[in-house]
Parts: structure tokens; sequence; C-alpha cells
């Protein structure tokens, strides 16, 4: 879809004078002479100031205010995003819709798009391949319907490495019963392990459910004492700070 903007002679749209307030986006179709769904792309976008603070809201009342355009606005589609958590341990996935996880304040500096955070970009989010609560690591939230089909369908082919705090060493049968996975009351399942350094273990899981980590351990009779996620499919944790959070970029593929 082009790009579609409307200029003014200033940047400042209007100083409305009224007794009766009206809709932000309506003062919009007011001073610039576009539609309704035009005004609210603007005001959704980030483009709209009122007194010189940018205000999302179509339905923010407005009266003698100074609604003001960015000179740079655009009418461009708005794109759905998807967002990488670096989740810490005892933070449900529940938790994570409300508490400050999800703010422009807590975004990673490191984070290499170009977007500008938006209110509407932590609305409606799906938590895809979710994360135990007592587990910390990598959780994927997405608004993009693509991404969230893809990732229902490939679901069981999809490998999650996580590291495994134990504590203790192995011995030569356990480590081997977890590699088979394999006992007389359990049937093999998908995954490898090794030993990532001491007293920690590495398990590559394709298709893992919740508590899956925790079950295989119990094979062994161990209690995991941490667990944390290191890579959904082929997007890694990497350096992403506990508590952060960026944005996946276009060219990531889970």
């Amino acid at each position: 879809m082009p790009k579609t903007t409307h200029t003014t002679s200033t940047n400042t749209l209007s100083s409305l004078n009224m007794v009766t307030a009206i809709r932000l986006s309506k003062a919009v179709m007011q001073l610039v002479g576009c539609s309704r769904s035009q005004a609210e792309q603007y005001i959704e976008g980030g483009w709209v100031s009122v007194n010189g603070q940018v205000i999302e809201e179509p339905f923010f009342r407005v009266t003698t205010q100074t609604v003001t355009l960015a000179p740079n606005a655009q009418l461009t589609p708005s794109e759905p995003v998807s967002l990488l958590v670096h989740k810490a341990a005892g933070v449900s996935m529940e938790s994570l819709f409300i508490g400050d996880y999800l703010n422009p304040d807590m975004r990673w500096v490191n984070d290499i798009t170009k977007h500008t955070p938006l209110k509407r970009h932590f609305r409606k989010l799906t938590a895809l391949l979710p994360l135990e609560t007592e587990a910390s690591g990598l959780v994927l939230l997405s608004q993009d319907a693509r991404v969230i089909r893809k990732v229902h369908l490939d679901e069981e082919r999809i490998e999650q490495e996580y590291i495994v705090e134990v504590g203790q060493e192995l011995s030569t049968t356990q480590l081997r019963v977890l590699q088979t996975g394999t006992t007389r009351a359990h049937s093999p399942v998908r995954y490898k392990v090794s030993w990532q350094n001491e007293g920690h273990l590495r398990f590559a899981i394709r298709g893992a459910h919740l508590g899956q980590v925790e079950e295989l351990c119990q094979l062994i009779q161990i209690k995991p004492l941490s667990l944390k996620r290191l890579r959904l499919g082929r997007i890694p944790l990497s350096s992403l700070p506990m508590g952060y959070w960026r944005y996946a970029t276009t060219w990531e593929r889970i």
C-alpha cells in the first residue's frame, strides 16, 4: 500500500477553542482534511501530539489544546509485531502482561529494529510456547497471525534449548538413561542431553510441553534446581538482559 502524507503550511495543526470537548480523531479530521480511519491511523501511529505530548488514543478528548501532526507523518499499514522477552524465574506468563515487562522503558538498548514503541504494540499479544513460572529465559509474544499460525502448526517440530542446574554429578548410568530417554515406565521422547558444565545439563527438545524437563529429570530421580530456556527454534536468547524485551526482526524465523 502506498504511503499517504497530508501536508500543512506549519507543523501545528490548530489551537482549538471550543466549549465542548471532541474526540482527537475528529479534531484531526477537521484540521487535516482526512477520513476518520486516516485520522485514527495517524494517532495510533504516534504522529499526533496534544500540547507537545504524543497521544495514541483516537478517543482522547480535546478542547483548547494545541494539536500537532509530526512533519514526517505518514499513513502506513499498521503492521503487527512480535516481542522477545527474557523472563525471570518466578514470573508467571500471565504476569508478563500486567507487570513491568511490557513497557517502553524495558526495551533492550541494543534492539536493532527501527520500531518506535507504541501502546498498540503491547495489546492483543499471544504467548507462544509458554514457559514455566519457575523457569527463566526466552519467551515469544506475537500479534502477527502468520507467526501464531506457523508456531501452532510446527509446535511439535520446534526445538527448544534449556540449561538445567542439577547441582550434582551424574553417574554414567544416569546420564545414559537421560540420553536414551527410556525406562520401563517411560517411552522415548525426542530430545538430546549433554553436560553444559559442572552441575548443569543442556537439553534440546522438540515439541517440549510445560513440565517436560522436570519429567525427564524424574527418570533419574533428580529435581532441577533451576531451568533456563536459551533458544526457541532458531532464535537465541543471546545477550538480552533479564527483565528486558526487544522486537523480533523481520528475518528471524522460529
